[in-house]
């Protein structure tokens, strides 16, 4: 029973915990399917890999009996004799079960949509009604600690992927994002806030600060904004403190989690030309224009710099603002609302 909840940590241990299984069942062939909503895969199995193999690249298309398992009831074992017996001649009964040695099997749906599980323990065939009524028995008392294994499993793979999803959306991101955790533990960091740690800050020592003021004993929980002066040149940095709730399990201890998110006003975000051009559908020189005033040059130096005469770089600044007027609060530049004005003489 151990070896099934060990699989939910260690996946790879399934393919031991299904040969032990097989065992248990007198030397059974035992197999994992999977269905993702486009293939059926046999995952972990104790047959040759051959079989999985020819399995998986033709005759998972065509198994009829494990489609009538995926659409039974979740949790329920079944026979193979009752899921074939309204069925017509197989072609994966005749070519691959039977000659291979899987004449007969238990079968049960561990997990509905949208990852379909079954778990199948294929038997030869007994005449004995009490031994098939054992391993009936047997195998429905299993299946619960399967499902639970399964699902788990399944809960833990979702967790890892929004994990990687997070992870990557805060590593787009200009400002600095940290999770700290009491007693200064560093969560997470992401790539902004790893660089401005790589530069000797001061960052530890602020994690500090914020560890006695936010994250301790009966601190507010509304957070707060601080100015934090770092030993390198360049401006204070801003540091936002946004303590997290707490769980059910966290309300009677005094930890408390915190995101930080740290501004670095020496890194001055640019309107990239391609965003404009989206946005607002300016051409290639007016959003050039338009960023070269945003950052204060006049009409002589955007002329010179771009190699156009000051007359089109009037125009295309009164095009721009005549089609769209909300530029000016997009690109924050007081400067801009008088440029639509400029005279074309």
């Amino acid at each position: 029973m151990s070896g099934i909840y060990e699989t939910v940590l260690t996946p790879q241990h399934w393919d031991l915990t299904v040969s032990e299984i097989g065992e248990a069942f007198g030397g059974a062939h035992t197999a994992l399917l999977v269905n993702d909503g486009m293939v059926r895969v046999v995952t972990h199995a104790n047959f040759p890999v051959e079989l999985t193999t020819a399995y998986n690249q033709y005759y998972s298309r065509h198994d009829e009996i494990v489609d009538a398992v995926e659409h039974g009831m979740v949790g329920v074992v079944r026979r193979r004799a009752e899921l074939i017996a309204s069925l017509p001649p197989l072609e994966i009964l005749h070519d691959w079960c039977l000659p291979n040695g899987f004449a007969d099997g238990l079968f049960v749906c561990l997990t509905g949509s949208p990852s379909i599980t079954t778990f199948a323990v294929t038997t030869p065939p007994s005449t004995r009604k009490d031994k098939t009524a054992r391993s009936h028995e047997l195998f429905q008392r299993l299946t619960p600690h399967l499902q639970r294994a399964v699902r788990a499993q399944q809960l833990l793979a979702d967790l890892e992927g929004r994990n990687h999803d997070l992870v990557h959306a805060t590593n787009h991101v200009q400002h600095g994002i940290v999770l700290l955790a009491s007693n200064c533990r560093l969560i997470h960091a992401n790539a902004a806030a790893e660089q401005l740690l790589s530069e000797h800050q001061g960052l530890h020592t602020l994690f500090e600060r914020i560890n006695a003021d936010y994250l301790t004993g009966e601190t507010p929980s509304a957070g707060g904004s601080l100015l934090w002066e770092r030993p390198s040149t360049g401006r204070p940095l801003i540091v936002h403190v946004l303590p997290q709730p707490r769980s059910l399990a966290e309300q009677q201890q005094s930890r408390r989690t915190a995101m930080l998110v740290i501004v670095d006003p020496d890194v001055q975000p640019r309107a990239p030309t391609d965003i404009l051009r989206n946005l607002y559908g300016l051409t290639r020189s007016e959003a050039e224009v338009a960023i070269m005033v945003s950052r204060g040059h006049g009409l002589k130096p955007i002329a010179e710099e771009l190699s156009l005469s000051t007359a089109t770089v009037k125009s295309h600044l009164q095009r721009v603002g005549l089609l769209h007027d909300q530029v000016t609060s997009e690109l924050a530049c007081p400067r801009w609302a008088g440029w639509k004005d400029v005279p074309m003489a």
